[in-house]
């Protein structure tokens, strides 16, 4: 990368009462409520490590076109020669999370031999821990998420192939473990962690979801066909910060009914906290009978009971769209941005908005919040909130002709779901070939925003191609930092990997909680990669800051 004048900078409860089956009993409710729009080598040396401080916004700079910092140059995060390549296929192959300290606890899968991975990076990059794994078990490790502990350590969770019938061609029999791992990197939970599910089925092929209880320990949700022969169902686990499983054996399942979301090309289930220590769990529900697309909402609270009685239902159109994101609203609710082809007979597609309260009701009317009007495939939907009730959203409106004709909008909704900028954001004035995009807020009042750039390439090698580059709008919708956006990562060949037709963001983007933004990307640089290629794949982090 060449950046002149760029300075290096300073990175960065009880058990439930359930069914005899497993399912959560469930508070009265009179009736569902519904609306219908139109629409992954020991963990290494113990070193001493400075205690969490809270964490900080991004604090923006306001003066205009402003240039912001950057290390002296990417750090390469896989360093031992054992390492064969960062694990993509089984999506995600890579998670950070935020220390406390501004470094950042980094995990990856490491495609060659099929174990997860890790590290500690301090605020200024330097690797804290010798790079260790998750679990001495040899069994089949991919797709690591990760949360914090909140007291300075990290959970981790993987997809796990210790029954058999799991590994890097076939993932119809994994099994869902999980660890916890101190400041230090010792492994808490023994050397092989804890079972959170030990017949998951077909968590890979639709992902899981992981967030924090503030407790200490964690839930998890993932699709799964273990009591049906067709698949799948959502259930869920609690698991402590010592490891002990909350709820019956294998989770819970959540919602009445089996749904068909079968295919890697399908967005798995979300899970947002609900601010009083449960959290609620966000699935596209596809019926046998009919193959009608739901949007479906529950609320489970900490001992498993479903707290909004029966599902909240949101029916879209036929034939729907798998892409979605949902963040909290910030007062026990949730707001959802969903993907849909509300045009019959054509490839155009929107994003819409709705949020639902703490309560399951939701607010936005019965047509949700249209996001843009922009003609075209809206797709790679990503949220933030805006700290007061609203959400940003962005998108990546689709060519299917040439990738490096995509451009990345942005929207600006109220906590009433009103648009609050008189029209989307484009995030650079002229320049194209962005895809999807990821979100971080600037805690005053305004957005950071990361894509994947191919505006190098010509219109058939968009994904060999990829740069990450970043931008940030003002409160106001103004672009901060070059009006054609600012270059966090620009080697040869590619930066960050292409997900397919769902185009979900081949990067990780956290805030540093140290006022930076830190970028986690499988490199092609020192020799091309991409989702079907694994194990050419390096791991790369970059920090952003004003």
């Amino acid at each position: 990368m060449r950046f002149p004048n760029l300075l290096p900078v300073v990175l960065f409860a009880a058990l439930f009462s359930n069914c005899g089956d497993g399912t959560p009993t469930r508070q009265s409710n009179p009736r569902s409520r519904t609306i219908r729009p139109p629409q992954r080598a020991i963990a290494g040396d113990v070193v001493p490590v400075p205690s969490a401080k809270p964490a900080r916004p991004f604090r923006p700079s306001r003066s205009p076109n402003a240039v912001p910092n950057l290390w002296p140059k990417d750090l390469r995060v896989n360093t031992l020669v054992s390492n064969h390549g960062v694990g993509t296929a089984g999506e995600p192959g890579i998670a950070a999370v935020a220390d406390g300290t501004g470094g950042a606890f980094v995990l990856w899968e490491d495609s060659g031999v099929g174990v997860i991975r890790t590290q500690r990076l301090d605020m200024t990059g330097n690797a804290l821990w010798s790079t260790g794994v998750v679990s001495t078990s040899p069994a089949y490790q991919a797709s690591p998420s990760a949360v914090s502990d909140g007291s300075g350590g990290v959970l981790v969770a993987w997809i796990d192939g210790r029954n058999g019938g799991c590994d890097s061609i076939s993932q119809l029999n994994c099994a869902l473990s999980a660890q916890h791992l101190d400041g230090s990197g010792a492994k808490l939970w023994g050397d092989d962690g804890v079972a959170i599910s030990s017949r998951a089925a077909y968590p890979a092929a639709n992902r899981f979801a992981m967030i924090a209880d503030n407790t200490g320990g964690a839930y998890l949700a993932w699709s799964s066909g273990q009591d049906t022969y067709r698949c799948c169902s959502i259930y869920m686990q609690h698991v402590t910060g010592d490891g002990r499983t909350l709820w019956v054996s294998n989770g819970i399942r959540i919602g009445e009914l089996p749904t068909v979301i079968t295919g890697p090309g399908v967005t798995g289930p979300r899970l947002i906290p609900d601010g009083e220590g449960g959290a609620i769990v966000v699935w596209w529900n596809q019926q046998f009978a009919d193959g009608t697309w739901v949007m479906t909402a529950q609320r489970i609270d900490a001992v498993g009971h479903a707290a909004w009685g029966d599902d909240v239902t949101l029916p879209f159109p036929a034939p729907g769209h798998s892409n979605f994101d949902a963040i909290s609203d910030g007062a026990g609710g949730v707001i959802l941005g969903v993907q849909l082809n509300d045009v019959p007979g054509s490839h155009a597609t929107h994003l819409y908005l709705q949020r639902i309260s703490a309560g399951g009701q939701p607010l936005w009317g019965g047509q949700g919040a249209l996001a843009s009007s922009q003609v075209g495939e809206q797709t790679s939907p990503a949220l933030v909130a805006d700290q007061q009730g609203g959400a940003f959203v962005a998108w990546s409106l689709y060519d299917q002709n040439a990738e490096s004709n995509n451009r990345v909008g942005i929207a600006h909704l109220s906590r009433t779901g009103n648009a609050l900028w008189p029209t989307e954001v484009i995030v650079t004035a002229t320049s194209a070939g962005q895809l999807a995009p990821r979100l971080a807020s600037d805690g005053n009042g305004g957005v950071i925003v990361g894509w994947d750039d191919c505006r190098s390439a010509g219109a058939s090698d968009c994904a060999s191609t990829y740069d990450l580059y970043t931008q940030h709008l003002d409160r106001e919708g103004r672009r901060v930092w070059n009006e054609e956006g600012f270059p966090v990562a620009t080697a040869k060949n590619n930066q960050g990997v292409d997900y397919g037709a769902e185009k979900r963001p081949g990067f990780e983007m956290i805030p540093d909680g140290a006022g930076g933004i830190l970028f986690l990307w499988p490199d092609g640089r020192d020799r091309p990669c991409s989702a079907a290629s694994a194990a050419s794949c390096d791991l790369y982090m970059q920090r952003v800051s004003p």
